[in-house]
Order: C-alpha cells, then structure tokens, then sequence
C-alpha cells in the first residue's frame, strides 16, 4: 500500500502498532483509523504482489 501511495510509511506503522496491540487484520485497522475504506481495505485483503510486481486479485 505505501508502494501504492495509498498510505505513507509512518501511517503504515502506526497501524502495525495498534495491531500488534489489539490483533485484527491490518486493512480493518487502517479502515478504522479512516486511512482507507472498508471497499479498499476488502480489496487489500485479496490481493496479492507477484513476482513480476503486478497486483493478482483473487476477489469475487
């Protein structure tokens, strides 16, 4: 996501720290700090970087 630009790498730290306090998975956490939708954070969370770099997206 920071490769992305979706969100820089403090706010990704940030949110690594509030989930390693409180667990869950980290597209809830960045939704829940208002960093991403609940529609992104979905999208997030069946995606995939393969080894070409390119996103594999395994949603429905």
């Amino acid at each position: 996501m920071v490769e992305l630009n979706v969100i820089t790498a403090e706010q990704l730290q940030a949110a690594l720290a509030v989930q390693k306090q409180g667990g869950g998975l980290l597209g809830e956490v960045l939704a829940k700090q208002g960093l991403l939708s609940e529609r992104m954070a979905r999208f997030f969370s069946k995606a995939q970087i393969n080894t070409q770099g390119q996103i594999e997206y395994s949603g429905s």
